[in-house]
């Protein structure tokens, strides 16, 4: 998907004093930075439990816009465990302001909170009253929005942003459904698709029960797909470090023995990813989802009896240690 940094939050220029009147104003750090030189450190008060927050305006003389075609944005976050919520305000040729949340404020570590602009916002984001709801024409970043979460949390806190990044291109939405084996696929506005299988062939079923079979073109499967959702009946699998997909069952990760259609199955290398969900290049002792062929049933032939507490831990090379 296109995208390109359109803040990179290398300097606190550009910010006006906070509001409420008071708090602390955004300032540039170098003490978390994710790319550049350095990040900007936002400091959090939430003093009474009255559902505060705390906005940053963009105070340039020229503001900062958000290239055409956008469909969505998002921003690079380090935490401090809080969970409360950053939202964006975004204002468009109308002068009509409308708030999005981002997402909520995870623990210590960079991650990637996104939101979607297109279509209309509910009520309450509605900053400006009596418009569309939606953005329209040319659109400039209003402010940074840090609000409690729960409404009537209290504390303060600093948490670290950089790299503001605009994506461009049509949303694609997929969904993999707990009692199903297949992925519903979606876009609004349409779009082609391109999924990776390991299988040839992929069963398409539409929305009024009609079905056809695709064929994968260099192991990937070309969807259309518009806002009616399809639904795709097939694997994904490649269970080699850093390839486990979104298809790929835990059962087939620890057994290397993956299902490729109803009836066929083929062999591979059990996943040698952390189970923990942390990659395994940075986080290299812990269990992978192969160390656990050693003690899943029925991979093992000596599974601890029923109703015994597990006494022996998980070892990244032996599968487990007597403990």
């Amino acid at each position: 998907m296109p995208h390109q940094i359109v803040l990179p939050f290398e300097d606190a220029s550009g910010w006006g004093a906070p509001f409420p009147s008071g708090k602390p104003p955004i300032t540039a750090s170098t003490n978390q930075v994710h790319s550049g030189q350095s990040s900007e450190a936002i400091t959090y008060q939430f003093a009474t439990p009255t559902n505060e927050y705390v906005a940053f305006e963009r105070s340039t003389p020229t503001p900062t816009p958000i290239p055409a075609n956008t469909t969505k944005l998002g921003l690079w976050i380090y935490g401090d465990g809080s969970g409360h919520i950053l939202q964006l305000q975004l204002t468009d040729a109308e002068n009509e302001t409308l708030q999005y949340r981002l997402g909520f404020i995870g623990q210590p570590g960079w991650q990637f909170l996104q939101t979607s602009i297109t279509g209309p916002v509910e009520d309450g984001n509605r900053i400006t009253k009596g418009g569309n709801g939606q953005l329209d024409g040319a659109v400039r970043i209003k402010a940074l929005v840090v609000a409690p979460h729960p409404d009537t949390a209290t504390g303060m806190g600093t948490i670290y942003v950089d790299d503001l990044t605009a994506f461009e291109g049509t949303e694609v939405y997929a969904s993999r459904f707990r009692a199903s084996d297949g992925n519903g696929v979606w876009s609004p506005a349409g779009s082609t698709v391109q999924l990776p299988s390991a299988s040839t062939t992929a069963t398409i079923t539409e929305r009024d029960g009609a079905t056809h079979t695709i064929t994968a073109q260099n192991g990937m499967l070309s969807l259309n797909a518009g806002a009616a959702p399809i639904y795709v009946h097939y694997e994904i699998n490649n269970p080699a470090t850093s390839q486990v997909s979104n298809g790929l069952l835990v059962v087939e990760m620890i057994s290397g023995h993956i299902q490729v259609s109803d009836t066929a199955f083929v062999t591979a290398a059990p996943a040698a990813q952390a189970v923990a969900g942390d990659p395994a290049e940075s986080n290299p002792d812990a269990p992978t989802y192969a160390a656990f062929q050693r003690v899943a049933y029925p991979l093992s032939h000596d599974p601890a009896p029923n109703h015994v507490a597990a006494s022996r831990p998980v070892s990244y090379t032996n599968g487990y240690t007597k403990g």
